[in-house]
């Protein structure tokens, strides 16, 4: 009973704070940024009444630009109110709507309401929930104007048709430059709107996917020549992905970061990605850290030899891949006929002492590198600080 009477103060509260925040903003002509954010493992509770008020101070102020709530309990008729002031407001440019915990509120009011908003081109409803995919589809038909859209977690599942309707309506929008829809579990072979949309980022994150339907979103992705980041964890890349997908780097010039963290790639993997990387012009940003399946010597090796050819990497983490003397050993040889790479991070390695100060009489021949860290146990402090010493220099001249 305590808990409950203490849950009631705490809406009371919150419904008063509202009430007084609906009317500050009712009222203010310099506010641009609005967040109600709670942090930590709990949720907020956004009140019916409160989300009311605040809808009505959406609906009458001039200047805010921005607003965001994350992690609140928003009830449907909260849900509906906001929705209402956003088919009318016209100064809103940034919505941010995220992380809804409630049983039965859906966004498909807001997606209704975007349908018909002019002013909005930042969209994030990422974690929330779907009654009806229809009602996506008719705001992806109508709403022109955004050029940022974030949907990860709102779809657990499409059938084909769906994902073929999703396919079909999203391509109305041709502003959209940055499109996450991360653990969508994609089913189809559907994914053609890659080529249509100008964008520049794409999260595909835990789709799931593999095979033909991988391989032909990687073409689409390389083929449009717009993209410049994308996100992918969580999806199959399998050796035969990866020997496409290198041979699509050799002449895709648009992406920029190719970051494979954690993920479960084999060395042969490994080396189809340092062929196509050898001829490509774009990619500044490489990351094989704490691949799932560490590389080892050959990898590294593999690595060393991209090194020798690619003049446009600037960036390199090999953190944690099993490295020991010899891969360490060609990575440093490697490092004295580069001259554009700027950042190398080999930390966790398994090189010995001696190995590591071998690599070290390799880096302070180099003349590009601004940051190289080699931390590890067995690498001893003062070839650590004698390649900070080397570095900090090159930091200094620029």
């Amino acid at each position: 009973s305590s808990s409950s009477a203490a849950s009631d103060v705490y809406k009371r509260q919150g419904d008063n704070i509202a009430s007084a925040l609906g009317e500050a903003i009712t009222h203010n002509t310099t506010l641009l940024y609005l967040t109600i954010s709670t942090s930590g493992p709990d949720y907020g509770q956004l009140s019916d009444k409160a989300a009311v008020e605040l809808g009505q101070a959406l609906k009458i102020n001039s200047t805010l630009k921005e607003f965001t709530t994350t992690n609140q309990s928003i009830g449907e008729v909260g849900i509906q109110a906001l929705a209402d002031a956003l088919s009318t407001n016209s100064t809103l440019t940034i919505l941010n709507i995220k992380s809804i915990f409630s049983d039965k509120s859906t966004v498909d009011p807001i997606l209704k309401a975007m349908a018909k908003n002019t002013s909005i081109t930042h969209l994030d409803l990422s974690n929330t929930k779907l009654k009806s995919p229809v009602a996506l589809f008719e705001m992806l038909k109508n709403n022109k104007n955004l050029t940022h859209l974030d949907l990860s977690g709102m779809v657990e599942k499409l059938d084909e048709n769906e994902t073929k309707e999703f396919c079909e309506s999203i391509v109305h929008n041709l502003n959209i430059k940055h499109l996450a829809l991360s653990r969508w579990k994609w089913k189809g072979s559907h994914v053609d709107f890659v080529k249509t949309l100008p964008l520049e980022y794409f999260c595909f994150s835990y789709w799931d996917i593999s095979g033909d339907i991988f391989d032909n979103l990687l073409r689409g992705i390389m083929e449009k020549n717009t993209i410049k980041n994308v996100s992918w964890h969580g999806n199959n890349f399998s050796d035969s992905i990866l020997k496409s997908f290198g041979s699509l780097l050799e002449k895709n010039c648009s992406l920029e970061s190719l970051n494979f963290e954690g993920m479960n790639i084999s060395v042969q993997g490994v080396k189809y990605l340092c062929e196509g990387l050898k001829k490509n012009t774009s990619v500044t940003t490489v990351s094989f850290r704490k691949l799932e399946n560490p590389i080892g010597d050959e990898g590294a090796i593999a690595i060393a030899q991209l090194l020798k050819l690619n003049r446009t990497i600037t960036s390199l983490n090999l953190y944690r891949l099993d490295i020991k003397d010899q891969g360490m050993k060609a990575i440093g040889e490697a490092l004295t006929e580069n001259n554009v790479l700027k950042i190398l991070d080999v930390q966790y390695n398994s090189c010995s002492a001696t190995g590591f100060e071998d690599f070290c009489a390799f880096v302070v021949k180099n003349q590009s590198l601004e940051k190289c860290i080699v931390y590890s146990s067995d690498c001893p402090k003062e070839v650590q600080n004698k390649i900070d010493q080397h570095t900090s220099k090159k930091e200094s001249q620029k």
